[in-house]
């Protein structure tokens, strides 16, 4: 049955006494904490606690509230302790012992030990630990309906009747049953009488327990014989009514006769199961319909809240910070507390659901206005509309204001209205006040007049005229969201893009750059030392002295958003922003604005605080505070006061405790010392903190000192988790943080000693340390004998290891320096690979142009000596063309230089260096000094003494190129510049005594020192200045001799000059010469077919003109076209002169589709190239054995090449014929 209420009175009585004495001698005007009798029942806050937020289950049968502060809740699954935040739990699951019981009461006796009646039977909570008392074995089994305590006993009330428990176990439990008179179907609900006895429901009536007597008293008949009345609940207040609640309402017991409370008192004919009776002597009444108040003689029913207006109440208790708990049969658990803060709403009677604006007129009266439900009054609590009635034309508010005279003014979105004899008369437009203007802000001059903000302009209210001062006039174009005024007459305009001060007609303009907190300005307040405090969107800014100082959140405000500024009696600022309304001193905002205080301590207040909702609304104004000192602010569900010395704006601080310690996951008994053994190093810490509101709100830090560095941060979590713990002595402490944002100190304390196992003693380490002492001791001596053996063994291997590598770094030196001038010779042969890559391709682009520029110059000589023959008869035109023909010659002798130097510089550069073969010294010394002329044109005269018929060389031309082009530039750079006929380098070939060719490189410089000459040839060694020799030319002109078979020798004379001479053996095989064939004589060539085929016109042009004299010459530029013609049946040429590089059709490849499609025409081909071999091509040229032409070509050289092709052709043709 749900009606199985806890009753506890009477607990500690002498301390009662003692406590009622204390609140005398401070005063009984402090006030109290309960439920505010005058509030309506829907001002108070309303919360609620489900099983989703973790209750066991939505039964709440029974609720008490313990010495430490914990509040307990019984359920039918099991027993819940509550902290504020989180639920604890005592079900089957986590206390084995309970089993599968409902809890049906609580109560806790004088020594602190709570007693918990079950559907099985009776427990006790003692030490963190809950057993049943050997006492109560008879009840093992038996359903515990009523527990009560007084300062002496606990009375248990079951179905076997009422057992006396003495708390101090001292004395022998009595029971009272039927032998005593009470029924024998047992008792009900019960309460102790403060007397030593106590009441108990005994079915139809009421049974009074006395140390040796019980006396049965009878209920009235109740509304039908045979509906007859039976205890539900009890409670005894405190100046003697017994309360009964019955299941037909609620009846008074005083002085031995009963009262009924009905419908005619406001009390219905219900269930009453649950009673209360708070610290202000109202009675609360717990129904099986919902819950209501008697408060004197008036019963009034908690309808405000859905969920409590028709719930099914079973139980209630009033905490010690005065909030009343009231458990439900099926809907939880709920809590009713009053905060400083008191709505004023829909519930009270108002239609505006979101208020803008606030303001108390002399009268008393608060208005509230909202910009589109129009305006509202509150007069002694009763809630009005104004509107049309009393003159109000406009529902869209913009702003109030209260006018000199305390006349109230209002702002809308179409004009002005002021209060005059209990209605609102319009400022009309005779008035000079724009038609339809839009009313921002208002702001009254001491004499009765009026400044405005409007969407027109400033304007200015005097004796019944407005001036207005529009945009045009400098004056601010944009809506005002604040408005004040200085003693001094100044104004002061807030708007969205700062701040403006306007000064007899001076506008003076504020921004973010001047040191405002932010460009949003929401509100404005002057005090009483003239200082102007702005509130903005992003902090508060001061103006004092001429400039502006900031305060936001880095600084400790509690929000940066300021709807308003309210400073109290007491010098407190009060500001409403999103988060609810934040309270912090003027002294430390000055204090921190002036830089000697780093940061204030502010308190926000919210929902915790009896707001019905954090969040407040912007308006002009949206704060008032009222004559008794009381603000007022706006709300987004209404408007809310508060009473500035409401005791309950003090927040008493946070205390943390620590509730719970898990040790292996185990759970330990508390006390000021954690011991641990060795194995338990895993510690669970479980800490909570008891305030009157908001404790989910509260922050914990903690620390274990010895082990944490720095206080941890537990971020919403209450439980510190240590695994792996070391041994040793430790500290744990707990803080948690008040409303202002400070850490309250000490917090909570535990000691913790985690012991060592004995290999982590003191002792254990000594010991061990004393024995690796004696140990190392041995050792030592065993060792150092022994390495003194081996330390004369290994003077000698020392000894003999250094000669080793004493010889071994002889090599190593002589080895890098070879590697040196290996590496050396790598990165010059790359140099000469790049400088011959970059060589073939200028020649080759070089050798184009220059092919026809050497065949048409070829052509015009001819021309013009045919000219000449044939203009006998005009000696001045023989003349002229004889010059002509003069210039071409020379023309094509610079050409022919040109083919030559291009020439030379690809055999300088040419990259096979391994490649052998016979070598002209001649072309080679002439090749090299011709590169050095440079060098050589401004110091000496070059003079060539070759022998004649000296043969080629076996050798590699480019590398004795280089040998040579090292040499001359030497002989060149030991001569002074400037005095080049003074001096000579003279080169010399001749044969050698021995069979072999010498060639010479004279020079007359300064010398070689005989000291050095010796090492001339060894790398790195050089007599030049630091950067302009590497030492390596004549080292490598060393190497590059030796390795072909020959030698090179130096004789020097210091003054004189110096000669070097390389002698190289003689090659067995003879040069290829090209030799000139004789002019053939018109008429005697036997004229072929020829096919030119090349990409470039210019070249082919020059073939043509070439070869048309002695052959039909046709010309193609495409490689494709060349095979579509060569392919066809009717195609017959003697030579196809072919380009081996071509950009759609390379030679190479048409040679290749000849071969296949041709052959005879493959074979008569002859490749033209100009130099520039890619690895392809140059593979190519080696496997096939077609003539080849190299650009630029020597007309008669090529002439006689196509005459041989002609032939083989011819040839090839009578042969087939035959």
């Amino acid at each position: 049955m749900l009606a199985m209420g806890t009753r506890r009175q009477g607990r500690r009585g002498g301390r009662r006494l003692l406590g009622l004495w204390f609140v005398l001698a401070l005063g009984l005007g402090t006030p109290s904490f309960a439920l505010e009798p005058g509030r309506s029942l829907s001002q108070y806050n309303h919360e609620s606690w489900r099983s989703e937020n973790g209750l066991p289950q939505n039964s709440v049968l029974c609720a008490e509230q313990t010495a430490d502060g914990y509040l307990w809740f019984g359920t039918y699954e099991g027993l819940a302790r509550f902290d504020g935040t989180r639920f604890t739990t005592f079900d089957q699951r986590t206390s084995p012992e309970m089993g599968q019981r409902e809890i049906h009461a609580l109560v806790e006796d004088d020594a602190a030990v709570l007693w918990v009646g079950t559907s099985q039977g009776l427990f006790r909570y003692e030490r963190g630990q809950l057993r049943r008392p050997p006492e109560a074995a008879a009840l093992a089994n038996v359903p515990i309906v009523g527990l009560a305590a007084d300062g002496q006993d606990v009375w248990i009330s079951s179905p076997l009747g009422v057992m006396r428990a003495p708390s101090s176990g001292q004395r022998a439990w009595r029971r009272y049953s039927v032998d005593e008179g009470l029924p024998v179907k047992g008792t009900g609900p019960i309460v102790v009488d403060g007397s030593g006895g106590a009441w108990v429901g005994a079915g139809q009536g009421l049974a009074r327990i006395t140390d040796d007597s019980v006396d049965m008293l009878f209920l009235p008949p109740g509304e039908s014989p045979i509906k007859p009345l039976y205890v539900l609940s009890l409670w005894l207040s405190r100046e003697g009514t017994l309360w009964i609640g019955t299941n037909q309402g609620l009846l008074a017991l005083r002085e031995g006769q009963f009262t009924r409370y009905g419908p005619e008192q406001g009390m219905p004919n219900v269930a009453v199961g649950e009673l209360r009776e708070d610290r202000d002597g109202n009675l609360w009444i717990g129904t099986y319909q919902g819950l209501l108040r008697r408060t004197g003689e008036t019963f009034s029913a908690v309808t405000a809240s859905k969920e409590l207006a028709h719930a099914l109440v079973a139980s209630l208790l009033e905490d010690r910070d005065g909030h009343l708990w009231i458990g439900t049969g099926t809907d939880g658990l709920h809590r009713l507390s009053n905060g400083p803060f008191i709505p004023i709403g829909a519930p009270e009677g108002s239609v505006l659901e979101n208020v803008r604006m606030v303001l108390e007129t002399p009268d008393g009266t608060l208005w509230m206005a909202s910009n589109s439900q129009g305006l509202e009054r509150m007069k002694d609590g009763v809630i009005r509309r104004v509107g049309a009635e009393e003159g109000l034309l406009e529902d869209r508010i913009r702003t109030l204001a209260l006018g000199s005279d305390g006349a109230l003014w209002v702002g809308t979105s179409s004009g002005a209205y002021y209060q005059q004899g209990g209605r609102f008369v319009p400022l009309g437009t005779e008035s000079g006040m724009p038609p339809g203007a839009v009313i921002f802000a208002m702001v009254p001059e001491p004499d009765g007049d009026m400044w405005f903000s409007t969407s027109e302009g400033l304007a200015w209210l005097s004796n019944g005229r407005v001036t207005l001062y529009p945009p045009e006039k400098g004056t601010p174009a944009d809506a005002a969201t604040a408005l004040v005024r200085e003693e001094s007459g100044v104004l002061w305009y807030g708007t969205k893009k700062g701040l403006v001060r306007f000064d007899r007609g001076t506008l003076t303009r504020f921004t973010t750059q001047e040191g405002l907190a932010g460009n949003v300005i929401m509100s404005l307040f002057v005090d009483a030392h003239g200082t102007l405090w702005v509130g903005t969107s992003t902090g508060l800014s001061r103006w004092k002295d001429g400039r502006f100082a900031s305060v936001t959140a880095a600084q400790g405000l509690p929000d940066e958003t300021i709807f308003n500024l309210l400073l109290d009696a007491e010098g407190f600022f009060w500001m409403s922003s999103n988060k609810g309304v934040s309270r912090v001193s003027r002294h430390e905002l000055e204090a921190v604005a002036d830089g000697k205080l780093p940061r204030v301590s502010g308190v926000l207040f919210d929902e915790r605080d009896g707001m019905r909702a954090g969040e407040c609304n912007a308006g002009l104004p949206s704060g008032w505070e009222t004559r008794d000192g009381r603000m007022w602010f706006a709300n987004l569900r209404g408007a809310m006061m508060v009473n500035t010395k409401d005791v309950r704006l003090r927040h008493s601080p946070p205390h943390p405790r620590i509730e719970e310690v898990r040790v292996q996951g185990q759970p330990v008994p508390l006390s000021g010392l954690l011991e641990l053994e060795p194995e338990q190093q895993d510690v669970d810490i479980r800490f909570t903190a008891f305030v009157k509101e908001g404790a989910p709100r509260v922050q914990f830090r903690y620390m274990l000192e010895g082990h944490d560095r720095a206080w941890v941060e537990a971020e919403g979590r209450r439980v510190a988790t240590y695994t792996r713990l070391p041994p040793g002595r430790y500290t744990f402490r707990v803080q948690a943080m008040d409303r202002t944002g400070n850490w309250v100190a000490p917090g909570a304390v535990l000691e913790v000693v985690l012991r060592a196992w004995f290999y982590q003693s003191a002792w254990f380490y000594g010991l061990c340390a004393l024995g690796a002492g004696g140990m190392a001791a041995g050792i030592y001596a065993w060792r150092v004998g022994r390495l003194k053996r081996r330390e004369r063994w290994l003077q000698a291997r020392v000894e003999e290891r250094t000669q080793e590598l004493a010889r071994a770094n002889e090599e190593l030196d002589a080895n890098l320096r070879t590697l040196r001038a290996t590496q050396v010779q790598l990165v010059q042969a790359g140099k000469m690979a790049a400088v011959g890559t970059l060589a073939a391709g200028v020649g080759h682009e070089i050798n184009n142009p220059l092919s026809y520029i050497v065949s048409n110059l070829e052509h015009s000589c001819e021309e013009t000596e045919t000219l000449a023959q044939l203009a006998e008869s005009s000696e001045p035109l023989r003349e002229r063309l004889r010059d002509m023909h003069q210039v071409l010659r020379e023309a094509l002798m610079g050409a022919d230089r040109v083919r030559r130097i291009v020439r030379d510089l690809k055999t300088f550069s040419r990259q096979d260096d391994d490649a052998r073969g016979p070598v002209d010294l001649r072309a080679v010394m002439d090749s090299a000094a011709k590169m050095a002329a440079g060098e050589l044109r401004p110091r000496a005269q070059l003079t060539r003494e070759y022998a004649a018929e000296v043969p080629p060389v076996e050798g590699n031309e480019a590398r004795l190129s280089q040998v040579f082009l090292n040499l001359i530039i030497n002989a060149a750079q030991a001569l002074p510049e400037g005095r080049p006929e003074q001096h000579e380098v003279r080169l010399v070939l001749k044969h050698g005594a021995q069979g072999e060719v010498v060639a010479e490189v004279r020079d007359t410089g300064c010398g070689i020192p005989p000291e050095v000459l010796g090492r001339i040839f060894d790398p790195f060694f050089t007599t030049k200045p630091v950067g302009v020799g590497t030492g390596l030319g004549l080292a490598l002109c060393h190497a590059f001799v030796t390795s072909m078979g020959g030698r090179i020798e130096v004789e020097s004379q210091v003054g004189k000059g110096t000669v070097f001479r390389v002698a190289l053996p003689r090659s067995s095989s003879q040069l290829d010469r090209v030799q000139r064939s004789a002019p053939v004589q018109a008429g005697t060539v036997e004229r072929g077919q020829v096919l030119v085929v090349d990409d470039d016109p210019l070249v082919s042009a020059a073939l043509r003109r070439t070869l048309a004299k002695d052959h039909e010459v046709e010309v193609v530029v495409s490689a494709r076209r060349a095979l579509e013609m060569l392919c066809s049946p009717k195609a017959h040429y003697d030579v196809i002169l072919c380009d081996l590089m071509m950009p759609e059709m390379t030679g190479m490849e048409l040679y290749a589709q000849l071969v296949r499609a041709a052959p005879e025409q493959a074979r008569r081909m002859v490749f033209i190239t100009g130099g520039a071999y890619t690895p392809a091509a140059k593979e190519f040229l080696e496997q096939v054995s077609n003539p080849r032409v190299e650009k630029p070509f020597d007309p008669e050289r090529l002439r006689e090449l196509i005459r041989e092709g002609v032939k083989r052709a011819h040839a090839g043709l009578t042969g087939q014929a035959a």
